[in-house]
Order: C-alpha cells, then sequence, then structure tokens
C-alpha cells in the first residue's frame, strides 16, 4: 500500500508541499490549528499514512516507522530526499 505523508504544520510549507508532490510522493496537509489529538485520531484510521514532523512527542505515539522528525530548518531537498527514504 502507497504510503500518504501528513505534513504537520510545523514543518510545512508550499515549497514543501510542491516538492513533494513533483517527487511523486502523495501528501496530505490537515492545516494549522490541529491538534496533536486530531493528527493522531486521523493517523490511526489512516494505517497508510506517516507523519514528518519537528515535534519529538509524535515519536512516542508512533515510533519510528510512522513518524519522522525533521526540522523545519532543513533544506526542502534534503527533507525530500529523506522522505522519500523514509516511506520506501
Amino acid at each position: 500500500m502507497r504510503k500518504v505523508v501528513i505534513i504537520d504544520e510545523c514543518v510545512y510549507s508550499q515549497k514543501l508541499a510542491r516538492a513533494l508532490g513533483k517527487n511523486g510522493i502523495k501528501y496530505k496537509y490537515l492545516g494549522s490549528g490541529k491538534s496533536d489529538a486530531e493528527i493522531e485520531s486521523y493517523m490511526n484510521v489512516m494505517p497508510n499514512t506517516v507523519l514528518i514532523t519537528a515535534d519529538i512527542e509524535f515519536w512516542t505515539h508512533f515510533g519510528w516507522d510512522r513518524s519522522l522528525i525533521v526540522s523545519s530548518s532543513d533544506s526542502v531537498i534534503d527533507t525530500v530526499r529523506v522522505v522519500k527514504k523514509f516511506i520506501e
């Protein structure tokens, strides 16, 4: 099953979203202001999702196979490269 990348608001940018799409990565941005509980709830019903975030708390909820911790200061190119490897 193809993974859908959920972009957390703390790392979201239009540039990142466009770059993911151009690289054939299916993504979804749930919008700003979503609580951690709302994101967790969405991911629990959608098992083919993984989260990219800078929020280390999500790692404790989903573990290494469903959440990827990145920095908002990382370049878009580096983030896309890491995400591609992560979802393979």
